[in-house]
């Protein structure tokens, strides 16, 4: 769900993924870097149904119950490795669950050395959003719309 932010969609649609279909949203949101001025960045997001989210938490608590599974008949090593892996398992479903709109991509021209590409951005669609150019490694800064965000040049 995305509170406090006010934007117009500017594609809504249902794509098939290997899981199913989901829900797939794209912004223009402006791309800020300290001292230079904003450009656009066209961002997709994910809006996952409660069953892709139970899907990503089951597959990441199933990753951890291997891991500490295979690490049983470790001497030593599985009196840490074993709560361990079953904690984070436990911790990062739980985490999973509660990411209703995920990143899928953002491509922008880095507003510093004015570079297109597709920026790293993963986890929960939350905005503002710290990014990194992978031609300069300065960080930008994905934020919210404002009435004086700049338009796309073409």
């Amino acid at each position: 769900m995305v509170t406090g932010i006010v934007f117009v969609p500017l594609y809504m649609g249902t794509h098939t993924f290997p899981g199913g279909f989901v829900e797939v949203r794209t912004l223009e949101l402006p791309l800020k870097g300290f001292g230079a001025p904003p450009t656009l960045a066209h961002v997709e997001f994910l809006s996952l149904s409660p069953v892709d989210r139970f899907k990503r938490a089951g597959m990441i608590l199933g990753a951890c119950l291997l891991a500490a599974i295979i690490f049983i008949p470790v001497p030593l090593v599985h009196l840490i490795i074993v709560p361990g892996a079953l904690i984070l398992g436990f911790v990062f479903a739980l985490i999973r669950l509660q990411q209703r709109e995920i990143f899928r991509s953002v491509v922008g021209r880095c507003p510093f050395c004015g570079t297109e590409q597709r920026f790293t951005a993963l986890g929960r669609f939350r905005i503002p959003k710290a990014l990194t150019c992978s031609t300069c490694r300065r960080q930008v800064v994905l934020e919210e719309p404002t009435s004086e965000a700049p338009r796309s040049p073409t």
